[in-house]
């Protein structure tokens, strides 16, 4: 099988296929998250990594593929047949040990209610978990400056506890972090089982043709509500 046909093909088994579970987080609007990074963030680092990614809407879903430097983004847009105005987005993304989540919405039963600082009405859930997050770089930069002053200040990205906020949605979008004085301990600081955080990307969301890694679909639409 060659070409267009080939191409298509193995790509789409990639993206019907799951080989790791979704260890990703992802935000919607209103959205609060109080976490660790995994690893410090220095020289080395493999829990924090630079990615792009190629993503388009597909009926109510969203889909993603790695996009890599020997990727030729035109042929996966045409095996997969990616709408011409989707683009490819550069993101961080790193290891986190997600304590707790606040929202402003109750959508599942267990989250417990709590008064904010305004007076308005949150919603605790708690993960205690290892969670990747992966976060766009912002208009200029603005908020992967925002995670380096944390890392430039601490000396150590996991030296302390780090909210991270979204507000709004679709183009309105915008993040923000900042260091927390919350003090919350991490009981699992094992990250002896996580794998870095190219490697993660790259066998749940890999389009790469030339070989059986795979590929996996996106289908959380909080990323662009």
């Amino acid at each position: 099988m060659s070409g267009i046909a080939r191409i298509q093909s193995r790509i789409q088994e990639r993206l019907q296929t799951q080989n790791v579970d979704t260890k990703e987080y992802f935000l919607r609007a209103g959205d609060q998250v109080f976490l660790s990074a995994a690893g410090d963030g220095k020289e080395g680092d493999p829990f924090v990594s630079e990615i792009q990614m190629l993503t388009w809407r597909e009926g109510n879903r969203f889909k993603s593929v790695l996009i890599t430097e020997n990727d030729d983004v035109d042929k996966i847009r045409v095996a997969l047949n990616v709408p011409e105005d989707s683009r490819v987005q550069k993101k961080f993304a790193m290891w986190t040990y997600i304590y707790e989540a606040l929202h402003v919405e109750k959508r599942v039963d267990s989250w417990t209610a709590l008064e904010g600082p305004s007076g308005k009405t949150l919603y605790k859930e708690e993960l205690n978990d290892f969670r990747i997050m992966s976060l766009p770089f912002g208009r200029g930069g603005y908020l992967w400056n925002q995670l380096v002053d944390i890392f430039e200040e601490w000396g150590s990205l996991n030296k302390g506890v780090i909210r991270i906020k979204r507000d709004g949605t679709g183009l309105d979008t915008t993040y923000s972090i900042a260091a927390s004085t919350r003090e919350l301990s991490n009981p699992d600081k094992d990250t002896s089982e996580l794998v870095s955080v190219d490697e993660y990307f790259k066998n749940r969301y890999s389009a790469d043709i030339g070989t059986d890694s795979s590929g996996k679909k996106s289908e959380d639409l909080s990323l662009f509500e």
